[in-house]
Protein backbone atom coordinates (compact mmCIF):
# COMPACT_ATOMS: atom_id res chain seq x y z
CA UNK A 1 0.00 0.00 0.00
CA UNK A 2 1.80 3.21 -0.86
CA UNK A 3 1.15 6.48 0.73
CA UNK A 4 2.33 9.45 -1.19
CA UNK A 5 4.55 12.24 0.02
CA UNK A 6 2.83 15.38 -1.44
CA UNK A 7 5.46 17.97 -2.22
CA UNK A 8 4.41 21.67 -3.51
CA UNK A 9 6.36 23.56 -5.83
CA UNK A 10 5.86 27.45 -5.56
CA UNK A 11 6.83 30.66 -5.96
CA UNK A 12 4.72 33.76 -6.75
CA UNK A 13 7.16 35.20 -9.32
CA UNK A 14 7.42 33.61 -12.96
CA UNK A 15 10.12 31.99 -15.28
CA UNK A 16 11.94 30.67 -11.66
CA UNK A 17 11.78 26.75 -12.89
CA UNK A 18 8.99 25.48 -10.86
CA UNK A 19 7.38 23.91 -13.94
CA UNK A 20 11.31 22.52 -14.75
CA UNK A 21 11.79 21.45 -10.90
CA UNK A 22 8.67 19.72 -11.08
CA UNK A 23 8.88 17.63 -14.35
CA UNK A 24 12.28 16.73 -13.49
CA UNK A 25 12.79 15.82 -9.97
CA UNK A 26 9.61 13.87 -11.06
CA UNK A 27 11.42 11.98 -13.75
CA UNK A 28 14.57 11.47 -11.54
CA UNK A 29 12.24 9.85 -8.75
CA UNK A 30 10.48 7.65 -11.39
CA UNK A 31 14.06 6.51 -12.50
CA UNK A 32 14.89 5.77 -8.92
CA UNK A 33 12.54 3.44 -8.67
CA UNK A 34 9.44 5.53 -6.99
CA UNK A 35 5.78 5.71 -8.89
CA UNK A 36 5.04 9.69 -9.42
CA UNK A 37 1.92 11.23 -10.04
CA UNK A 38 2.52 15.22 -11.14
CA UNK A 39 -0.55 17.72 -11.10
CA UNK A 40 0.05 20.29 -13.40
CA UNK A 41 -1.90 22.93 -11.04
CA UNK A 42 -1.12 26.31 -13.35
CA UNK A 43 -3.83 27.33 -15.83
CA UNK A 44 -0.89 28.17 -17.94
CA UNK A 45 -0.55 24.40 -18.70
CA UNK A 46 3.56 23.82 -19.20
CA UNK A 47 3.26 21.47 -16.81
CA UNK A 48 0.51 19.48 -19.36
CA UNK A 49 2.31 20.44 -22.65
CA UNK A 50 5.81 19.70 -22.15
CA UNK A 51 4.73 16.15 -22.07
CA UNK A 52 2.19 17.16 -24.81
CA UNK A 53 -1.01 15.24 -22.80
CA UNK A 54 -3.61 14.93 -25.07
CA UNK A 55 -6.53 16.66 -22.57
CA UNK A 56 -10.09 15.23 -23.01
CA UNK A 57 -13.21 16.98 -22.41
CA UNK A 58 -13.43 17.16 -18.01
CA UNK A 59 -10.15 14.74 -18.23
CA UNK A 60 -8.45 17.61 -16.13
CA UNK A 61 -8.32 19.17 -13.27
CA UNK A 62 -10.34 21.98 -13.68
CA UNK A 63 -13.09 19.45 -13.89
CA UNK A 64 -12.58 18.30 -10.85
CA UNK A 65 -12.31 21.42 -8.57
CA UNK A 66 -15.32 23.00 -10.32
CA UNK A 67 -17.44 20.26 -8.77
CA UNK A 68 -19.49 19.59 -12.20
CA UNK A 69 -19.91 16.56 -10.83
CA UNK A 70 -16.49 15.15 -11.38
CA UNK A 71 -14.61 13.61 -8.73
CA UNK A 72 -11.84 11.50 -10.09
CA UNK A 73 -9.46 12.08 -12.58
CA UNK A 74 -7.80 9.03 -14.49
CA UNK A 75 -4.19 9.90 -14.54
CA UNK A 76 -2.22 10.50 -18.07
CA UNK A 77 0.85 7.65 -18.15
CA UNK A 78 3.83 9.72 -19.99
CA UNK A 79 6.94 7.31 -19.10
CA UNK A 80 5.53 3.83 -18.04
CA UNK A 81 7.48 1.46 -15.82
CA UNK A 82 10.93 -0.38 -16.86
CA UNK A 83 13.61 -2.29 -15.77
CA UNK A 84 14.15 -0.89 -12.45
CA UNK A 85 11.93 2.48 -13.08
CA UNK A 86 8.74 3.23 -11.33
CA UNK A 87 6.14 5.14 -13.35
CA UNK A 88 5.32 8.89 -14.53
CA UNK A 89 1.94 9.67 -14.50
CA UNK A 90 0.14 13.57 -15.19
CA UNK A 91 -3.29 14.72 -14.14
CA UNK A 92 -3.21 17.44 -16.87
CA UNK A 93 -4.75 21.16 -16.46
CA UNK A 94 -6.95 23.34 -18.76
CA UNK A 95 -6.76 27.03 -19.39
CA UNK A 96 -9.82 27.47 -17.86
CA UNK A 97 -8.32 26.69 -14.04
CA UNK A 98 -7.11 30.68 -14.36
CA UNK A 99 -10.77 31.73 -13.20
CA UNK A 100 -11.43 29.29 -10.75
CA UNK A 101 -10.51 31.70 -8.32
CA UNK A 102 -13.90 34.12 -9.20
CA UNK A 103 -15.77 30.64 -9.62
CA UNK A 104 -15.07 29.64 -6.04
CA UNK A 105 -14.91 32.71 -4.22
CA UNK A 106 -18.44 31.85 -2.27
CA UNK A 107 -17.58 27.99 -2.30
CA UNK A 108 -16.83 27.14 1.56
CA UNK A 109 -14.25 24.61 0.84
CA UNK A 110 -12.66 26.63 -1.16
CA UNK A 111 -9.19 25.90 -0.02
CA UNK A 112 -9.51 22.68 0.91
CA UNK A 113 -11.43 20.91 -2.18
CA UNK A 114 -7.82 20.36 -4.22
CA UNK A 115 -6.84 18.32 -0.76
CA UNK A 116 -9.65 16.12 -0.89
CA UNK A 117 -9.15 15.26 -4.84
CA UNK A 118 -5.19 14.80 -4.25
CA UNK A 119 -6.04 12.57 -1.03
CA UNK A 120 -7.55 10.02 -3.62
CA UNK A 121 -4.23 9.61 -5.17
CA UNK A 122 -2.15 9.44 -1.88
CA UNK A 123 -2.53 5.36 -1.59
CA UNK A 124 -1.45 4.88 -5.31
CA UNK A 125 1.53 6.68 -5.31
CA UNK A 126 5.36 7.29 -3.65
CA UNK A 127 5.45 10.76 -4.36
CA UNK A 128 2.93 13.49 -5.84
CA UNK A 129 3.99 16.86 -7.12
CA UNK A 130 2.13 20.14 -7.39
CA UNK A 131 2.74 22.83 -9.91
CA UNK A 132 1.67 25.47 -9.24
CA UNK A 133 0.85 29.21 -10.71
CA UNK A 134 3.08 32.15 -10.20
CA UNK A 135 0.81 33.78 -7.93
CA UNK A 136 -0.24 33.80 -4.59
CA UNK A 137 -3.81 33.29 -4.95
CA UNK A 138 -6.47 30.43 -4.23
CA UNK A 139 -4.67 28.21 -6.58
CA UNK A 140 -0.99 28.12 -4.87
CA UNK A 141 -3.05 28.24 -1.50
CA UNK A 142 -5.11 25.22 -2.06
CA UNK A 143 -1.68 23.98 -3.20
CA UNK A 144 0.07 24.60 -0.04
CA UNK A 145 -2.81 23.57 2.01
CA UNK A 146 -2.38 20.10 0.42
CA UNK A 147 1.39 19.80 1.01
CA UNK A 148 3.58 17.31 3.09
CA UNK A 149 6.63 19.74 2.45
CA UNK A 150 7.11 22.97 -0.16
CA UNK A 151 10.02 23.42 -2.58
CA UNK A 152 10.33 27.19 -3.37
CA UNK A 153 12.01 27.99 -6.60
CA UNK A 154 14.37 30.87 -6.79
CA UNK A 155 16.50 32.72 -9.26
CA UNK A 156 19.63 34.27 -7.36
CA UNK A 157 18.35 37.41 -7.78
CA UNK A 158 18.67 40.60 -5.70
CA UNK A 159 14.71 40.93 -4.54
CA UNK A 160 15.09 37.34 -3.66
CA UNK A 161 14.80 37.30 0.11
CA UNK A 162 12.06 39.99 -0.32
CA UNK A 163 9.97 37.28 -2.12
CA UNK A 164 10.87 34.54 0.25
CA UNK A 165 9.41 36.39 3.38
CA UNK A 166 6.36 37.13 1.69
CA UNK A 167 5.67 33.32 0.73
CA UNK A 168 7.15 32.43 4.02
CA UNK A 169 4.06 34.31 5.32
CA UNK A 170 1.33 32.77 3.44
CA UNK A 171 3.03 29.52 4.24
CA UNK A 172 2.53 30.34 8.39
CA UNK A 173 -0.79 31.60 7.89
CA UNK A 174 -1.34 28.20 5.57
CA UNK A 175 0.05 26.61 8.63
CA UNK A 176 -2.46 28.25 11.09
CA UNK A 177 -5.64 27.47 9.08
CA UNK A 178 -4.23 23.58 9.03
CA UNK A 179 -3.12 23.30 12.65
CA UNK A 180 0.43 21.85 11.74
CA UNK A 181 3.60 22.75 10.06
CA UNK A 182 4.49 22.73 6.42
CA UNK A 183 8.26 22.12 5.97
CA UNK A 184 9.54 23.86 3.58
CA UNK A 185 13.17 24.40 1.32
CA UNK A 186 15.01 26.93 -0.97
CA UNK A 187 16.06 25.69 -4.59
CA UNK A 188 18.39 28.05 -6.27
CA UNK A 189 17.33 27.61 -10.36
CA UNK A 190 19.48 29.33 -13.19
CA UNK A 191 22.68 29.37 -11.03
CA UNK A 192 25.56 30.47 -12.31
CA UNK A 193 29.06 30.57 -9.60
CA UNK A 194 30.72 33.12 -11.54
CA UNK A 195 28.40 35.51 -10.84
CA UNK A 196 29.06 37.22 -7.98
CA UNK A 197 25.56 38.46 -7.71
CA UNK A 198 24.36 34.75 -7.40
CA UNK A 199 26.82 33.90 -4.77
CA UNK A 200 26.23 36.87 -3.09
CA UNK A 201 22.03 35.89 -3.24
CA UNK A 202 22.32 32.00 -1.84
CA UNK A 203 24.98 33.20 0.72
CA UNK A 204 22.19 35.86 2.17
CA UNK A 205 19.58 33.58 1.89
CA UNK A 206 21.41 31.00 3.70
CA UNK A 207 22.27 33.31 6.41
CA UNK A 208 18.82 34.95 6.72
CA UNK A 209 18.05 31.38 8.16
CA UNK A 210 15.95 29.98 5.26
CA UNK A 211 16.48 26.15 5.06
CA UNK A 212 18.17 25.69 1.77
CA UNK A 213 18.95 23.02 -0.74
CA UNK A 214 23.10 22.36 -0.95
CA UNK A 215 22.22 21.06 -4.95
CA UNK A 216 21.52 24.01 -6.96
CA UNK A 217 20.15 24.28 -10.36
CA UNK A 218 22.61 25.48 -12.98
CA UNK A 219 21.92 27.81 -15.87
CA UNK A 220 21.28 24.65 -18.67
CA UNK A 221 20.25 25.22 -22.22
CA UNK A 222 19.29 21.35 -22.21
CA UNK A 223 16.91 22.13 -19.75
CA UNK A 224 15.26 24.90 -21.88
CA UNK A 225 15.40 23.00 -24.80
CA UNK A 226 14.15 19.96 -23.41
CA UNK A 227 10.21 21.35 -23.33
CA UNK A 228 10.11 21.99 -26.80
CA UNK A 229 11.07 18.01 -27.71
CA UNK A 230 8.07 17.10 -25.04
CA UNK A 231 10.37 15.06 -22.55
CA UNK A 232 12.15 15.34 -19.30
CA UNK A 233 16.17 16.43 -19.30
CA UNK A 234 16.74 12.70 -18.80
CA UNK A 235 14.79 11.58 -21.62
CA UNK A 236 16.21 14.59 -24.04
CA UNK A 237 20.18 14.91 -22.57
CA UNK A 238 20.61 11.99 -19.70
CA UNK A 239 24.29 13.53 -19.57
CA UNK A 240 23.65 17.42 -19.41
CA UNK A 241 24.40 19.81 -16.56
CA UNK A 242 21.00 19.82 -16.18
CA UNK A 243 20.39 16.42 -15.44
CA UNK A 244 23.52 15.85 -13.39
CA UNK A 245 22.09 18.60 -11.16
CA UNK A 246 18.43 17.17 -10.97
CA UNK A 247 19.65 13.83 -10.41
CA UNK A 248 21.97 15.29 -7.69
CA UNK A 249 18.71 17.35 -6.26
CA UNK A 250 16.63 14.05 -6.02
CA UNK A 251 19.18 12.25 -4.16
CA UNK A 252 19.98 15.43 -2.30
CA UNK A 253 16.23 15.09 -1.00
CA UNK A 254 15.69 11.24 -0.13
CA UNK A 255 18.97 11.66 1.89
CA UNK A 256 17.08 13.66 4.05
CA UNK A 257 13.39 11.64 4.30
Amino acid sequence: MYMARIITICNNKGGVGKTTTAVNVGAALRLKGYNVLLIDFDGQCNLTETFRVNVGPNAHIYAAMANKGISYIEPVEVLSREDKTGILHVIPSSRDLSALEVEMAEEPDRVTRFSTIVEKYRGKYDYILIDTPPTLGLLTISALYSADEVIITVQPQFLAIRGLLTLIEVINNVEGFRNCSIPYKVLFTQYDKRKGLHRNTAESVANAGFPVFETRIRSNVALEESPAAGCDIFTYSKNSNGAQDYDALTSEYLSRI
